[in-house]
């Protein structure tokens, strides 16, 4: 289901809810930068969706479908952008999270979970996959 919701500055984000059960819990996609909610977040989604388990994916501020530069984005606002859409995902009934970041949306992921970690609706975790040329540079370092 595609659902629009604005961030704190006002700009429309887009993102697709695969509810596939009425549990509370749902997976977070957080893409990378310059990427967009369509690519493997949406493969993931509906895999897990398949599975029973509840996914959310959305545009970041500038990507994809939702409004805004790209080229003016930041870290601490793209930040801002998932924790409003963990706020819209809370106002629909869905108090247990699980964020999952591919590249820069990794390190999204994992500032949200510090930044939350103390609060009753924290995610519940956070993982990433590193860009594959970092995957490749790092595992030459411990090889």
């Amino acid at each position: 289901m595609r659902i629009e919701f604005k961030n704190r500055k006002g700009e429309k984000l887009v993102g697709v809810l695969h509810k596939a059960s009425d549990s509370s819990e749902i997976v977070v996609f957080i893409h990378g930068y310059l990427s967009s909610k369509d690519t493997s977040a949406k493969i993931n989604s509906e895999a897990l969706a398949e599975l029973g388990i509840n996914a959310f994916r959305f545009d970041l501020s500038g990507c994809g479908e939702s409004e805004g530069d790209a080229s003016r984005g930041t870290i601490t606002g793209w930040v801002e952008d998932a924790e409003d859409a963990l706020e819209m995902l809370k106002g629909r009934g869905y108090d247990r999270f699980e964020l999952v970041g591919s590249s820069a949306g990794g390190l999204i992921a994992m500032i949200l979970a510090l930044k939350r970690r103390h609060h009753q609706d924290g995610p519940q975790g956070a993982c990433f996959r590193l860009h594959r040329a970092a995957d490749e540079e790092i595992g030459q370092g411990i090889r």
